[in-house]
């Protein structure tokens, strides 16, 4: 419990920094539900519009897959930002603990322990806010149109693919601002 204390630092800006991730992984959530509902929707047979509803859902799908990597380079670089930071704060913890002859593993050790506490939170709070953030949207959709309502949910792949994209954009991040910070740069 001492380690989780030690590793989390101020309360209030670990919880700062896991809400400003947490947000963007809700884009990633979001965005795999909305296409696991285009992916599953089946245009009308037969008839004239059958063919553009058909070709507007492939359109459409083929947008929120796209808007993907952007999202994910956005959270990579956002957990940069914010890993940055936390190692910034961290530094005074880690002069203190040497001070005190932990050795440098241990230090590390708690760094990775913050890091890995900051992603499984963000990830967590990143796809519940995706989903009902993709159930807002689509219920406005369905309100507005007229249409039948489905609903957005995240099957086991999209999950998996959700948190693979985030949680290596998360560890992508801290490690950018370890490797920043050890070199002497900004982070």
């Amino acid at each position: 419990m001492m380690s989780i204390r030690l590793s989390v630092g101020d309360p209030g800006s670990f919880v700062a920094r896991t809400l400003a991730l947490a947000s963007l992984v809700a884009l990633l959530a979001g965005s795999q539900a909305l296409y696991g509902l285009v992916a599953e929707a089946v245009p009308p047979a037969g008839g004239s519009g059958a063919l553009l509803v058909s070709s507007f859902l492939g359109e459409v799908g083929s947008l929120l897959h796209a808007w993907l990597v952007p999202a994910w380079a956005l959270t990579a670089a956002a957990a940069f930002v914010v890993s940055a930071g936390s190692t910034r704060e961290f530094a005074g913890s880690r002069s203190l603990l040497s001070a005190l002859g932990a050795p440098g593993g241990a230090t590390a050790r708690l760094l990775a322990l913050r890091t890995l506490l900051l992603a499984v939170l963000s990830l967590a709070l990143g796809v519940a806010l995706g989903v009902v953030a993709a159930q807002v949207v689509f219920r406005a959709a369905v309100v507005l149109a007229g249409a039948p309502y489905y609903v957005p949910d995240l099957t086991p792949t999209s999950l998996g693919v959700t948190a693979l994209l985030a949680l290596s954009a998360v560890f992508l991040g801290a490690a950018g601002a370890g490797l920043a910070s050890r070199r002497g740069g900004t982070a």
